[in-house]
């Protein structure tokens, strides 16, 4: 019976180990200085998310990289290289000049909070508007997708 529930804990451990993400977040660049880089790189069981935002102004972020990379195929990328090591992953990214170990640093804001922003810059830049035009300061309290929504519908009256 002990043998049992000894191993019937180990199975739940390692089912909620493996279950689980891990999210690793860094910085290029002074937080104090505009133009600064916010890299978050998601490891999942099957799969690497690396979002890579330019905090470039106050409360305006621009997402600049948005990957998601099966793990069996991260050292296949063109010119980004990932390598999983202890306590964190080794980034390479040639055309951003990142070349360092991403463990967790704190990000200038929340992770959904700059792609909400990145979202409706994107936006505004397709039909030149500036970004804080399609949406209120309360509005980033919303979910990401009734963010988007927001944003589309201002979009419309804004045309």
């Amino acid at each position: 019976m002990n043998k049992l529930y000894t191993s019937f804990i180990f199975i739940l451990i390692s089912l909620n180990f493996f279950g689980q993400e891990k999210i690793y977040t860094s910085r290029k660049g002074l937080k104090i200085f505009p133009g600064h880089l916010e890299i978050v790189i998601t490891l999942k069981k099957n799969y690497l998310k690396y979002e890579l935002f330019n905090h470039w102004y106050t409360g305006s972020y621009a997402k600049l990289r948005d990957l998601e990379i099966p793990i069996n195929e991260i050292q296949k990328q063109n010119n980004i290289n990932f390598e999983i090591v202890k306590n964190g992953i080794y980034l390479k990214d040639e055309k951003y000049h990142i070349n360092k170990k991403i463990k967790t640093k704190n990000l200038c804001t929340s992770l959904e909070k700059m792609r909400k922003i990145s979202y409706a810059y994107e936006i505004a830049q397709k039909n030149k508007l500036k970004h804080f035009e399609l949406y209120d300061t309360e509005d980033l309290k919303l979910s990401e997708e009734e963010f988007y929504n927001k944003v589309n519908e201002n979009l419309k009256k804004n045309n």
